[in-house]
């Protein structure tokens, strides 16, 4: 009888083993899963708060260069492009506020235009001839004209956010709508870059004479 006992007792112990691993097995695998969870979540609030810190910190400094335009911060820039054989040259010289305007100075120059740029608008002016061209505008802008620059940066920023939220919203439209017209804003900074008020071409009479050579020598 003692022996039948043991028997039983050995036999329930084995039948009971299994039980307990898949006890302690599912506890483990829904430990494991909030673990996990926990963890991702953790990642996710960091992504977040280093994306928002980041967006925080571009708002910033587009609100320091915005306001370094309002006050005429000096500023001397230079950028050489060249892409597909297209290569330009830009300087811009921003020298602070002179007899109550802040003084512009801009310069560009084309040093070549490209195969595919020849080819399709059918150009046989020489990267020589070409590179003559260098337009050296001055502005002299009040703190009324600079408010105006500041304005037309802004509403241009907001148009192109509104675009690109509108292609990500229904990207085949994107190919079919016009271009979209002009804010009041920057209308308004167009008229002062034209009306010759603020700015002018120093070197006008130098270019309109290349450019009478260029139409005589058949160059376009």
């Amino acid at each position: 009888m003692k022996k039948i006992l043991t028997i039983f007792a050995v036999i329930a112990i084995l039948a009971a083993v299994p039980v307990s691993v898949n006890a302690l097995t599912t506890v483990n695998v829904d430990s494991q899963r909030d673990i996990n969870k926990g963890t991702v979540n953790q990642i996710m609030t960091k992504k977040a708060a280093e994306s928002a810190a980041f967006e925080a910190k571009i708002e910033e400094l587009t609100s320091r260069y915005l306001n370094n335009i309002r006050t005429c911060e000096p500023l001397h820039y230079s950028q050489h492009i060249d892409i597909f054989g297209l290569k330009v040259d830009v300087n811009i010289n921003i020298n602070g506020w002179v007899d109550n305007k802040c003084k512009y100075e801009l310069s560009g120059k084309v040093g070549g235009l490209g195969k595919d740029i020849r080819e399709v608008f059918d150009i046989n002016i020489s990267d020589e001839a070409i590179s003559k061209f260098e337009p050296k505008i001055e502005c002299n802008f009040t703190q009324n004209d600079l408010n105006i620059i500041v304005a037309a940066i802004l509403a241009r920023n907001e148009r192109n956010e509104v675009l690109v939220s509108q292609m990500l919203e229904s990207p085949e439209k994107k190919l079919t709508q016009k271009k979209p017209e002009l804010s009041p804003e920057e209308e308004q900074l167009v008229s002062l870059l034209v009306s010759g008020q603020a700015c002018k071409v120093l070197n006008k009479e130098e270019l309109m004479n290349n450019f009478s050579e260029l139409m005589n020598s058949g160059g376009l």
